[in-house]
């Protein structure tokens, strides 16, 4: 056990000691460092279960998000793909022979498409 101790001198001038300068006292005030530091630890033990927790919570929520981010961008990926897909497939349907090609400057004539 380890104690914290001080100690103050405290002359007297009163009783026997009044007229001589060396009547004189002290006075020691003691503490167990265990009992000193007891609030303070049960509150840093409170301080770091709470700070455990909200840890505990920020990880759950940030691999929630990464899910759902992971997710998105694998709905975004398949969107793409397809529109890709499909844009692809109508081009190399347009630029093979005897595909039916559309004049962008329409004569006077009903039928600006040729086969």
């Amino acid at each position: 056990m380890q104690e914290l101790t001080t100690a103050a001198a405290i002359p007297y001038y009163t009783g026997r000691f009044g007229n001589s300068p060396r009547g004189f006292g002290f006075i020691t005030i003691g503490a167990n460092v265990e009992d000193f530091h007891r609030a303070a630890t049960a509150s840093a033990e409170r301080i770091g279960a709470m700070t455990a927790e909200s840890d505990t919570l920020m990880a759950l929520q940030r691999d929630s998000l990464v899910s759902e981010i992971r997710s998105s961008l694998q709905r975004t990926a398949a969107g793409l793909s397809l529109s890709t897909a499909l844009m692809t497939s109508s081009i190399w349907r347009q630029s093979r022979p005897g595909a039916l090609r559309c004049d962008p400057n329409p004569s006077a004539s009903a039928n600006s498409c040729a086969a």
